[in-house]
């Protein structure tokens, strides 16, 4: 058990290094003002960035890098087409990960861990 976890945390390190995992967030700051937000969070964060939204309290920049972010309830559509532009990416990316990566585990193959993150994040 201990061998894998520090196998874990070698991969995420690696990681760390060389991705980040696009999020999007909006709500309520503690002054009730709306906001939205684009962040690049470190893989080995993530866990816990998903853990701290549950209870609501929390800093995005605790876990990376704010990317774009505003006083609204949402961004306004062009900066999500710009962003999306601008980074190849998704605004559904992390609901088509985590749907990636659920199929991927009811057929899991030892091996093809790294493939099916490096093919969704480079995507």
């Amino acid at each position: 058990m201990e061998l894998a976890k520090h196998k874990i945390a070698q991969v995420l390190k690696a990681a760390d290094e060389s991705v980040a995992v696009l999020v999007y967030s909006n709500g309520e700051l503690e002054e009730g003002q709306k906001y939205w937000a684009y962040a690049a969070i470190l893989p080995s964060k993530y866990s816990a960035l998903k853990e701290a939204e549950k209870t609501g309290n929390y800093d995005l920049g605790d876990y990376g890098d704010v990317l774009f972010w505003g006083n609204e309830s949402a961004p306004p559509p062009e900066v999500k087409a710009e962003i999306e532009r601008l980074l190849n990416a998704s605004s559904n990316f992390e609901q088509e990960l985590t749907a990636d990566f659920n199929k991927f585990m009811q057929s899991y193959k030892p091996g093809f861990v790294d493939k099916i993150i490096a093919c969704k994040l480079f995507k």
